[in-house]
């Protein structure tokens, strides 16, 4: 069944408003049964350019498919200091979280991530807010910034990544390690590594209550 028969989106909501500047995001939500979880996904960009969609946004259709309630977030980018892009990471989390509430999502399953720099900036929330799950799609994340203890981290990258090359993480309880051999920066998430998409790894990574 195509992903467009069990999936709803809300395209732009704006989630907060800075000034004059309104913040978006899409919300992607599954059409026939009660969202299992939260995930929220921040763009790739290096932190100064970038839009919601993309690998993050296919990558929230997918999992709204499995039953996820999934956000792609804006933030604040250009001239915007890393602060005022973590304040807006921040916004995310708690405009996702009364979403989930309204919903009736599952609120104790909670993922925060994103890709390249968004994961960067997933990672600044997670360690000040309570997520129980956290995503990083090739991002600059080494192993003495992984987050609180107590957060679950997914790893995926291409052993052929020259932007993010030098990496110390290894797999441990909470750390699970995806590596897609033979790819670069930003690979494809459609792609089969074993037997299953990186779609299904990250879906199936995240708790299902």
């Amino acid at each position: 069944m195509p992903l467009t028969d069990i999936v709803d989106i809300d395209r732009d909501l704006v989630y907060r408003r800075v000034g004059g500047l309104s913040i978006a995001l899409d919300m992607y939500r599954p059409r026939r049964e009660k969202p299992r979880g939260a995930v929220l996904l921040f763009h790739a960009g290096g932190l100064g350019g970038g839009n919601k969609g993309g690998d993050t946004g296919g990558l929230a259709r997918y999992l709204a498919g499995e039953g996820f309630l999934c956000v792609d977030a804006n933030y604040r980018v250009g001239t915007a200091t890393r602060a005022e892009q973590t304040e807006d990471a921040k916004s995310a989390v708690g405009w996702l979280r009364q979403q989930a509430v309204r919903l009736n999502a599952d609120a104790g399953v909670l993922a925060v991530g994103g890709a390249s720099s968004g994961a960067y900036l997933a990672e600044s929330v997670v360690s000040v807010t309570s997520c129980k799950y956290f995503i990083d799609l090739w991002g600059p994340i080494p192993s003495n910034r992984i987050p609180m203890s107590g957060t679950r981290c997914l790893f995926v990258y291409g052993t052929e990544d020259r932007a993010y090359r030098a990496r110390s993480i290894h797999g441990t309880a909470n750390v699970t390690i995806l590596p897609m051999p033979g790819f670069g920066h930003a690979p494809a998430l459609d792609v089969r590594i074993g037997d299953d998409m990186v779609y299904k790894h990250i879906a199936d990574f995240i708790e299902r209550p």
